[in-house]
């Protein structure tokens, strides 16, 4: 399977084997894979320690007096712990252990504008709180990367990792373990859209919706709901895999285009997010990438379209769509300007 950019895209290859072993290939664990074993070591101690993640990391989360009310665990008092700052300076050492509020302000040198309610890295205070084993699961299981290798600017993933991914995903959704995280659900998504099972293609209708829409697109619509309703609308990867999906399928036929006008519109809800968040560039970094890598593909992928001949760099040219639909051109320049 040559799949497309990633929303993530770094070739993390941790298993299980890594996280027994430590260290294989020269690869250690990763910021998730520490995140995880630590706190899977604590509750076999007899902790109450929760998994507690936001889009691109994942820190501790445990019961205390004086912690900070959370509504999804019956206004339970939590008080958090980082556990996986990478780096080995100085200032990257003091950081673990520390709640992440400190965090913002263990360094001396550097002065940050950002608290937990402001950072992009921690949500803004809406992380997803794993509060049970089978989301803990569900986490891993998402985390899976089906990428084998990258080659000319193309991923080249497993159609086996991705089948055997879909289904583990399938079973935690069929028992309604995923009905509050947007990050599996569109992980589920993703993999369908990648290797597309049976239940992927069953048609569903909405309850705002006269027309019938796949079951592969329900769960990216159902993962930006569940980001509104519980999370604050405060992820931004959501939108982005929403966006990515209706791209593929607007560039397929001229009779799909409509569907790259629903894309941008779902990148400018996606920017919209990103908006609300203070920049900082350690905080923002993943963001930053994110964003500049739809920008890539709002040019190469929407605005532009590939011709059959190949230019001398053994890349096929590009050259401005022409859209068979005028109304599409206008709604899609519309959402244009709103990412921007």
């Amino acid at each position: 399977v040559i799949s497309k950019p990633s929303v993530r895209d770094e070739l993390h290859a941790n298993s299980l084997y890594i996280s027994l072993r430590g260290s294989v290939d020269k690869k250690s664990l990763d910021c998730f894979g520490a995140a995880l074993a630590t706190i899977a070591g604590l509750q076999v101690a007899g902790f109450t320690s929760y998994l507690t993640l936001s889009e691109d990391h994942a820190y501790e989360s445990h019961p205390t007096e004086d912690g900070e009310t959370n509504p999804s665990l019956d206004n339970l008092n939590l008080s958090t712990c980082e556990i996986a700052i990478p780096g080995n300076q100085k200032t990257q050492r003091m950081k673990r252990g520390k709640e992440i509020s400190e965090v913002f302000t263990s360094n001396v040198h550097r002065q940050s504008n950002l608290s937990p309610r402001t950072s992009w890295l921690y949500m803004a205070t809406n992380p997803v709180i794993c509060k049970s084993l089978p989301m803990m699961l569900a986490a891993t299981f998402g985390n899976i990367n089906c990428q084998i290798e990258k080659k000319q600017g193309k991923s080249i993933s497993s159609e086996e990792c991705y089948a055997v991914k879909r289904d583990l995903l399938w079973v935690l959704y069929d028992a309604s373990h995923l009905d509050s995280f947007p990050f599996a659900l569109s992980e589920l998504g993703d993999c369908e859209e990648n290797v597309t099972s049976n239940k992927g293609l069953e048609e569903l209708t909405l309850p705002d919706l006269e027309e019938e829409i796949l079951a592969i697109e329900k769960l990216f619509i159902d993962s930006i709901l569940v980001s509104r309703e519980s999370y604050n609308d405060a992820q931004v990867y959501p939108y982005c895999y929403a966006g990515h999906y209706h791209k593929d399928a607007g560039r397929e036929t001229q009779e799909e285009e409509y569907r790259l006008v629903e894309a941008v519109r779902l990148y400018s809800l996606a920017a919209k997010v990103a908006s609300g968040y203070i920049y900082e560039v350690v905080d923002s970094l993943q963001l930053n990438k994110t964003m500049t890598k739809i920008a890539e593909l709002l040019s190469e992928d929407v605005l532009l379209t590939a011709k059959d001949d190949v230019g001398d760099a053994g890349k096929a040219k590009l050259t401005p769509r022409l859209w068979t639909n005028r109304n599409n051109s206008i709604a899609l320049g519309t959402w244009l300007l709103a990412f921007f």
